[in-house]
């Protein structure tokens, strides 16, 4: 600070001027802490953290390790030097008689840690109908500098994507979903995204879902389809989509209701009897429930080809015989 006094005197005037310098006392100010290196470091490499502030009184530092159970004090001093066995998060505070200052946090990341993010479904079958709430979660040795979590869903146009902030050393995102048969083996994928110095580090876990379901799109078909001739042997065949695989039962349309005629996913039947048309259908099971098939009808053919041609030969020849009787003047073809 500087005065200056100014005179008059005849004809003008004399100016004197005094300087002093003030000396104030005050708590810590832009504390901050760095690391070096910094980026990714390798586990068994040496690091060193650095705090500084303005203070004065000079200020003295304590450094800090978050931890789960709260702040570890873990050096005094401004510099802290030490090798790494795994990242985490600190912090060093200045503090003089008038006051203490944090610095922001800083990130120790290692690279070998466990980035992946990992897929959590809830115990026991899934099963169709069933509302599970299915969570992706990772390790965050940072708690300041959450992982930002992504799903990624087979069935869904739209990535969701969320980061936690409330200061937990597991990030964690969900996603509720209605069990149905379409679930099954649908594929879900959960990627975490680090933010490390001069960029981010992406990793990715996937899982295929496994969903119990009762059996759907049962059907029927006959072999050979269309006409069948009576002597004739016909196979039926049931299909079904179910989980756990379903078992099959044949039922024969009858004056009396459906009558059971066979077990098994093929039924072979020869076609002796028949009335003009026969209709059959099938019946898939498994524990969470049955479906039926349409029906399948089998058509009897009036004459088969076989036959229509055997008796066509039969009166050619026939013919041939009386013409040529006649002809010679013998007995007429019995």
């Amino acid at each position: 600070m500087r005065c200056s006094a100014r005179y008059p005197v005849n004809g003008g005037s004399k100016t004197a001027e005094t300087e002093v310098t003030l000396s104030v006392s005050y708590a810590p100010k832009d504390t901050s802490a760095s690391i070096s290196p910094s980026g990714l470091v390798s586990a068994g490499s040496w690091v060193k953290l650095s705090c500084s502030s303005r203070a004065k009184p000079p200020a003295s530092f304590t450094w800090f390790r978050n931890s789960k159970h709260g702040a570890i004090n873990v050096s005094v001093g401004q510099v802290y030097s030490f090798t790494v066995t795994e990242g985490g998060e600190y912090y060093c505070e200045a503090k003089n008689p008038l006051g203490i200052e944090m610095s922001s946090y800083i990130c120790l990341q290692v690279k070998d840690s466990p980035w992946s993010p990992s897929i959590n479904i809830p115990v026991g079958d899934l099963k169709e109908h069933q509302s599970v709430t299915i969570s992706c979660s990772a390790v965050t040795p940072c708690p300041h500098s959450p992982p930002e979590l992504t799903w990624n869903l087979q069935q869904d146009s739209e990535r969701q994507t969320e980061k936690n902030t409330d200061g937990n050393f597991t990030t964690k995102i969900q996603e509720t979903i209605t069990l149905s048969d379409t679930h099954d083996g649908y594929n879900m994928s959960c990627s975490a995204r680090y933010p490390v110095n001069g960029g981010s580090k992406t990793a990715e876990t996937e899982v295929t879902l496994s969903v119990s379901y009762a059996p759907r799109n049962t059907s029927a078909s006959v072999s050979p389809s269309g006409l069948v001739s009576a002597g004739s042997w016909v196979e039926l065949s049931c299909s079904s989509r179910a989980k756990p695989p379903a078992s099959f039962t044949w039922f024969r349309n009858s004056k009396h209701g459906a009558i059971n005629v066979s077990v098994g996913q093929v039924y072979r039947l020869r076609m002796t009897n028949m009335t003009d048309i026969e209709s059959y259908y099938c019946v898939a099971v498994n524990i969470f429930g049955n479906q039926m098939s349409s029906w399948s009808h089998l058509n009897k053919q009036g004459i088969s080809v076989y036959t229509t041609v055997k008796i066509v030969g039969i009166i050619m020849m026939c013919s041939t015989v009386i013409i040529l009787q006649w002809t010679t003047g013998s007995r007429r073809c019995e």
